[in-house]
């Protein structure tokens, strides 16, 4: 089973804030949850999903730590599927 979401993605970022809400909702995370697997603080996550400018590091954290929940990003910029695992 998988769950598409019509999140666009510009080819230069990593992760947008858009897809990262996204992912958190697709998992039915919170800041806290994401937090607590990705080892960031919330208000790293909470900065970063409000669309200001964090390090390259932490969006490569976000990203990472969201693949591993089973989270794909699509590098077409069409979002992100959610692999049922």
């Amino acid at each position: 089973m998988r769950y598409y979401f019509a999140i666009t993605q510009p080819k230069e970022d990593v992760m947008t804030p858009q897809q990262c809400v996204a992912a958190r909702g697709a998992l039915g995370w919170q800041i806290k949850d994401l937090a607590a697997e990705s080892e960031l603080t919330t208000k790293t996550i909470a900065h970063f999903e409000s669309g200001k400018k964090t390090h390259k590091s932490t969006t490569n954290m976000l990203r990472h730590t969201f693949e591993k929940a089973g989270v794909r990003f699509d590098e077409t910029g069409a979002g992100i599927t959610w692999i049922v695992q």
